[in-house]
């Protein structure tokens, strides 16, 4: 942290002066702050840099504002506006974050701040050049030659005999020993630190030792090799002991043998000869038993051993047996213990039955956390080289408790134990160049080896000197020296892996997207690649994760490696443009890297943080993997030591194939001229209700001013969209046995996603269930989101709600994404609890970047919105982390690239074409406009549909008092007052309507939307530029005739009294000479269906009505209607023309369970037919697959004709064609017949009715 400034001078009042300390030549820049944009209490703001080092700020032109805070809360504020400073560096671009207070104590008076001109100033000496040094090789060493993989358990000295090389395949009577080569790099967990030294890049040869006769490898010749186990040992200073690290994704380590590559590798001898500094006759020793069985949080990566009941008292007191290898002394030991209990708890430890600790656990005082935990530490004396230490737990209220690890450090005697020995010694490690230590090794018969293992792939075997019993040698003292002895008594033995074909994922040079699969998800990760190849052009690369693991951590699973894979590509940019656009996670992940759960979904790992006991802080990242720049860690997160994003990355959660399947088709159909549509003008916001402060009731989170801070932008910069609000607080809760319930605002989130939406956001409470306490949003809705062809993209400002890690719960956000015929086609949504501030600020930032358009006409992929979201708000950052992108990083919202513009605007309510800026109520109106692309250039080739729609004024809408808080105001225009479609030909169109008699008679501006398509591209617009209000005075007399209505059931062949399913789809045809009046602006006069007489509770349909194309007078209406009772129904729809003259019309059905007879009429038509007839089913059967057969029949029972058809049911009604050709070909002579209908379901059901027709041929 740099903090530059001392003071701040106070010139008058609020406008502060300036604050100074270099007077140089600077540049400029006026911000705005926003007070309300604050998560910690400071506001941030990015400035880009040419260099890479702080610059000198200057602040002038201060603006305050006089703060209003309670009694005594601003005691801790500064005394001046004086910001930290860091520079970070974002994908090779060097940026100042400044981070300033939002208010401050001036002259005694406490002001928050609003504007100022920063001036700033770059040093020099600062370097220009933030690029990486590519530290990778270019190629692979697995890119040629014959490799095997083999698995190691344990650490120490490996052997490979004759036999073990046979089991992996190579016939060694062929091989010359020496090419034997061995690569690896240990199984130690990488350093999670960007760019450390301590991680190696592929894959490092390690000297090796083989015993051979001759110049063929034999059944008696062997190799030894030194592999590291999968557990790291550290020394720490401030314990002065050796800790320990498990790996938390393998139980191995791998290393890679190879023999057709030329001679290889191998240990060489050391013997040196000095006199000696130093005696060494002990060594510092460590014992660890760490088994991670369970994990009590399924978050984070702390897993535990041992689990207590306190209503199991069998279970309350457990061991954990040692034995020390030759003790010489103390022992310390640390041991993590734990409890998940809503009352504190102790653990007692003993050490053989003599009690030498205890630690106390706090109560569970949050609904957020798993357990509470503490650490045992001390130093025994024991009496025998057997410990026994017994975990006693103990609470006075019900929970269980959990043991994680015992660690141990004492001194043992440098005594050879037989077989192998692994010792070190730190008391020489500091003894500096030159200075040689003996080391004498007792209890030594027969031969034994010592090789210093201190450098695993250079290692060196020690001479020295055996007598007495003893083997004595010497070695520098200059360093922690590792050592192992050995008498060829006992090897380890790995386990083999088998062949592993030649791959190079260094030599991968540019690409678009690199895609990140599991290999059981490699085909269809392939399939979505040639689909984005081929659809978009861009250069796709698909690997695995295990081809990663073999390049980047060694054969091991580490997310390591497949971060410094990321960061390969991203460190050989040399400029931004040359770093991938994205970077696909293809697979689901899991907090389980070890599959020790059932049903594990670990195929793509993602980040799961060391803190594990809370919700609050614990989490599963995906970020992790877009932390390139050298030294940025996601573990360390301090706003001035921020780790910001350097590439955008995204998650497709699938399980397998068909899923994955599932995806590429929503994608495909989300490209495609089928998704086209006036739905793509929709933006929605939805609010849950304020939360009731605790002891204000003015505080709490406030959901709705969140969610008007989002789409703010949408007012103030964008008027380009016709913006929805779903605000909880604007509709009545209702009481139910289940609790508070908005049964409303659910329809209006299901209209509106059955309407189209192209964005939706939603901020509140949640669960990975469903939004809201008050369940505003649940499986009942979206199970029926049959909107295949309207698919948004959902933001959830909301706890938990895409979690995708937790195998076996299938979070609703995941759900939504592999919806197949619906759902959404991307989310950005969170997997752990987040909190209010920090949802409202990654919003707003969402939302500029989605929707701004870029300087190529161009606008960002999700996935770079998402990763400029998050970097734009550090003071938010651990709240980011928990946000995902679920969907292609690369992919674009289709938001029509080209403009839709009016070009005039007639009254022709006199029947002459008269331009105005003004529309009245009943005056009738022509539009003329055309579609020109993003720079205005007319696009004469455009021919197609253009789809308008006419908005009332924007009103200013009041929430309801449903508690005891105030109820303030929210701005809308998405009150419709006319919908037309026009034809565009040459890119011009020309279209008329009336206005109906229900607007706000006071005159103000207006908005026309428009979205427009041919049958390749797309256009929108929207224009504001006149008024309306007021009566027109030469508007038409009422004719006095109401609208007719027709409504049927799927279609207008239905007949009244079929039979469908639970979820018919009601069908009106609608005619008025003026028009269909839609606006809803007038109590009453709503386009309704009411169901089963029930006036007291319609189905406003206005939003769902459609005009046919140049034709305002003839529409149709589809509206779903869902869980229908078994039984007949009577639907009567009502409507209203612009005179607000009424018409009605009636269809009636039979709902019919659908595993119940299923066919509820057949008929044909024309009937008598005299060329084709075609025979239509209504049954119940809508979604499912049905294999129809008809069989027509003479009067006396000869089989003349034949249809069949296997289809699936889109609605609750089919039709099959047949144009009289009999079975043998024969004239069908004059007469009548009867047929039968017979179907089959998928699911094992049938059905059969019988019906006559009659056939008069011309």
């Amino acid at each position: 942290m740099n903090k530059f400034f001392s003071r701040i001078i106070l010139v008058s009042g609020l406008a502060l002066g300036s604050i100074s300390v270099w007077a140089q030549q600077s540049a400029v820049i006026t911000m705005d702050f926003d007070a309300s944009a604050t998560e910690d209490g400071f506001i941030y703001k990015k400035i880009k840099l040419q260099r890479s080092s702080i610059p000198h700020i200057t602040l002038e032109n201060i603006r305050t504002a006089k703060a209003v805070l309670p009694a005594g809360s601003g005691n801790a504020l500064p005394n001046s506006f004086e910001p930290d400073v860091a520079v970070a560096i974002e994908r090779k671009v060097p940026y100042a974050i400044l981070k300033f207070p939002r208010q401050a104590r001036i002259n005694n008076e406490i002001v928050t701040l609003e504007s100022a001109d920063i001036k700033y100033t770059e040093e020099p000496a600062g370097s220009r050049d933030v690029r990486q040094r590519p530290t990778f090789a270019d190629n692979s060493v697995l890119a040629t030659g014959t490799w095997y993989k083999i698995a190691v358990k344990n650490r120490g000295v490996q052997k490979l005999d004759y036999n073990f090389f046979s089991t992996l395949g190579i016939n060694m009577s062929q091989v010359n020993p020496a090419n034997i080569r061995i690569y690896g790099n240990g199984g130690k967990m990488m350093s999670e630190k960007a760019g450390s030294s301590d991680n190696y890049d592929d894959l490092n040869e390690n000297a090796i030792w083989v015993s051979t006769t001759g110049s063929a490898f034999t059944s008696g010749d062997y190799v030894l090799f030194y592999a590291d186990g999968p557990t790291k040992w550290s020394y720490e200073s401030t314990s002065n002991t050796f800790v320990h690290t498990s790996n938390i994704y393998e139980d191995y380590s791998y290393y890679f043998v190879n023999v057709d590559m030329g001679p290889g590798k191998r240990i060489g001898t050391l013997s040196p000869s000095a006199t000696p500094v130093a005696t060494v006759t002990d060594f510092d020793n460590y014992w660890l038993q760490d088994r991670d069985s369970f994990s009590a949080s399924a978050l984070g990566r702390v897993w535990w051993d041992k689990l207590f009941f306190t209503n199991v008292p069998s279970s309350l007191t457990q061991s954990i047996a040692a034995t020390l290898y030759e003790p010489a002394g103390d022992v310390s030991y640390k041991t993590l213990v734990g409890h998940e209990n809503t009352g504190p708890g102790m653990f007692t430890l003993r050490l053989n039955n003599a009690n030498i600790n205890d630690r106390s656990l706090n109560a569970l005082t949050s609904e957020y956390q798993y357990y509470t935990d503490g650490t045992l530490t001390g130093t025994v004396t024991p009496a025998s080289a057997n410990l026994n230490f017994q975990y006693t737990y103990s609470s006075g209220t019900t929970g269980k408790a959990f043991v994680d690890y015992l660690q141990l450090n004492y001194k043992s005697r440098l005594r050879f134990n037989g077989t192998q020995l692994n010792f070190r010694n730190l008391s020489v490690a500091n003894l500096g160049l030159n200075n040689f230590v003996r080391y004498t090794l007792d209890n030594v018969s027969g031969n034994v080896t010592v090789w210093d293992i201190t450098d695993p792939f250079n290692i060196v075997q020690v001479n020295g000197t055996a007598s007495g019993g003893q083997y004595t040698f010497l070695a520098e003292g200059n360093m922690l020296r590792e050592f192992i002895a050995f008498n060829g008594s006992s090897y380890h033995t790995p386990v083999a892996s088998g062949r592993v074909d030649n791959q190079n994922l260094h030599g991968i040079g540019y690409r678009d997207l690199l895609i990140i699969t599991h290999p059981s998800l490699l085909g269809s990760a392939r399939e979505f690649a040639d689909y984005k190849k081929s659809a978009f052009g861009q250069s796709v690369e698909v690997v695995t994760v295990n081809q990663i693991y073999n390049e980047f951590s060694s054969g091991g699973q580490d997310i390591v490696g497949i971060r410094n894979f990321i960061k390969m590509f991203y460190d050989r940019a040399t400029s931004e443009a040359e770093i991938p656009k994205g970077f696909l996670l293809y697979g689901n992940g899991s907090y389980d890297f070890k599959d020790r759960i059932g049903n594990n979904t670990n195929f793509v790992p993602a980040f799961q943080s060391v803190e594990s006991s809370s919700n609050d802080y614990a989490f599963t990242s995906d970020d992790f993997y877009a932390l390139l720049d050298d030294g940025e860690d996601i573990n360390s997160r301090n706003s001035l030591s921020l780790p910001i994003l350097d590439v955008s990355v995204g998650r497709l959660p699938v399980n397998n194939e068909e899923e994955g399947r599932i995806l590429l088709d929503k994608y495909r159909k989300y490209h495609n001229p089928e998704s086209f549509g006036p739905w793509k003008n929709n933006i929605t916001f939805v609010a849950d209700d304020k939360d009731l402060g605790f002891a204000n009731p003015t505080g709490g989170m406030n959901h709705l001013d969140d969610c008007e801070y989002a789409n703010s932008y949408f007012l103030n910069n964008n008027l380009n969209y016709s913006l929805h609000k779903i605000y909880a607080d604007a509709y009545s809760k209702k009481q139910t046995s289940s609790g508070s319930r908005f049964p409303d605002v659910n329809k209006a989130i299901n209209d509106q996603i059955f309407a189209g939406t192209l964005y939706m956001s939603y901020s509140g409470h949640g669960s990975p269930q469903r939004w809201a306490h008050e369940a505003i949003l649940t499986a009942a809705d979206y199970d029926r989101w049959n909107n295949i062809s309207k698919l948004p993209l959902l933001f959830t400002g909301t706890c938990d709600f895409s979690r995708f890690d937790q195998p076996g719960i299938r979070s609703a956000g995941v759900q939504l994404l592999k919806k197949a015929n619906g759902g959404a086609i991307a989310l950005i949504s969170t997997t752990q609890i987040v909190y209010s501030t920090g949802n409202k600020l990654i919003s707003k930032s969402l939302v500029d970047h989605l929707f701004t358009r870029g300087q190529d006409g161009r606008y960002s992929t999700i996935g770079d919105a998402f990763r400029l979201a998050k970097n734009e708000n550090p003071n938010s950052i651990s709240n980011s982390f928990r946000y995902a992108l679920l969907g292609d990083p690369t992919m674009h919202l289709q938001i029509p690239v080209n403009k839709v513009i009016t070009d005039r605007i007639y009254n022709v309510s006199t029947g002459t074409e008269v331009e105005t800026d003004t529309m009245s109520a009943l005056g009738k109106y022509i539009i003329e406009g055309h579609i020109a692309d993003w720079e205005d250039n007319d696009l004469s080739s455009f021919n197609g549909t253009v789809y308008i729609s006419i908005y009332d004024k924007a009103v200013n809408l009041q929430t309801l008092p449903n508690e005891k808080m105030p109820t303030p105001y929210f701005t809308v225009q998405n009150n419709v007052l006319a919908r037309v479609i026009a034809t565009v030909t040459n890119g011009k169109f020309k279209t008329q309507f009336l206005l109906p008699k229900d607007i706000i008679y006071d005159f103000g501006s207006g908005k026309i939307g428009y979205y427009a398509h041919s049958d390749r591209e797309e256009a929108k617009g929207f224009d504001t530029s006149f008024v309306i209000g007021g009566l027109d005075p030469n508007a038409q007399d009422n004719d006095g005739t109401g609208p007719v209505v027709k409504p049927f059931i799927d279609n207008n062949k239905f007949r009244n009294g079929g039979v469908v399913g639970a979820n018919p789809m009601l069908y009106v045809e609608l005619y008025d000479d003026n028009g269909i009046n839609v606006s809803g602006s007038s109590l009453g006069h709503d386009l309704v269906a009411i169901l089963d007489e029930d006036e007291s509770n319609p189905y406003v349909m206005n939003s769902y009505y459609n005009t046919y194309p140049n034709d305002y007078q003839n529409g149709y209406v589809n509206f779903q209607f869902y869980h229908l009772p078994e039984g007949k129904h009577t639907v009567k729809v009502r409507a209203w023309d612009i005179f607000n003259n009424s018409g009605e019309g009636t269809v009636t059905f039979e709902v019919i369970n659908p595993d119940k007879g299923f066919i509820g009429e057949i008929f044909n038509y024309p009937n008598p037919f005299s060329q084709t007839t075609h025979f239509v089913i209504q049954h119940n059967q809508e979604g499912k697959e049905l294999d129809i057969q008809i069989r027509i029949y003479s009067p006396s029972g000869r089989l003349v004709g034949y249809a069949e058809r296997n289809t699936l049911a889109e609605g609750n009604r089919t039709e099959i064609s047949w144009d009289a050709t009999t079975v043998d070909g024969r004239p069908l002579e004059a007469g009548i017949y009867f047929y039968r209908v017979d179907i089959h379901t998928e699911d094992g059901k049938s059905a059969h009715a019988n019906q006559k027709l009659v056939y008069l041929p011309q």
